[in-house]
């Protein structure tokens, strides 16, 4: 009784967290391992944007997907608008979770947002209105991804 016990109040204590700074640094590493890899296959699909009423043509995108054929394991996602201005947007994936976000264009500083276990841990250059929109943009392209995928 007295070992349950023990085994119990032990299992119960105050859980070590990893430090942002190396779960940042792991991040960052996982993005260049990623973007250095070779044995990837891409898919590619383009088409205009156009207004909210959808009859006035705004500009044109192109939407990349990087993934695992074999396993259709997605790594990263790379959409890039061209309207008045160049934005390219990288989602990046490990382990079905989102994990890096980063934006880029021709006029701005760069944007970039961390994601850990579903929480974002930091961010650099970027508002809340707009890291919802990213956020939102990433669970869109990995719903098609899926679906494209399932098949």
């Amino acid at each position: 009784m007295v070992l349950v016990m023990l085994v119990v109040l032990s299992s119960c204590g105050t859980k070590v967290k990893k430090p942002i700074e190396d779960v940042l640094k792991e991040i960052d590493s996982y993005v260049s391992e990623i973007n250095r890899k070779e044995n990837i296959s891409k898919t590619s699909s383009e088409g205009v944007l156009t207004d909210a009423s959808g009859f006035k043509d705004t500009g044109k995108y192109t939407l990349n997907t990087y993934y695992n054929k074999l396993n259709n394991t997605l790594y990263r996602i790379e959409n890039i608008e061209i309207t008045n201005k160049v934005i390219a947007e990288n989602f990046y994936f490990k382990e079905n979770d989102l994990v890096f976000v980063s934006t880029h264009t021709n006029k701005e500083a760069p944007e970039k947002l961390y994601i850990y276990k579903d929480k974002i841990i930091n961010k650099s250059n970027m508002d809340s209105e707009h890291q919802k929109i990213l956020l939102n943009k990433a669970s869109l392209f990995k719903k098609e991804f899926e679906k494209a995928t399932k098949n």
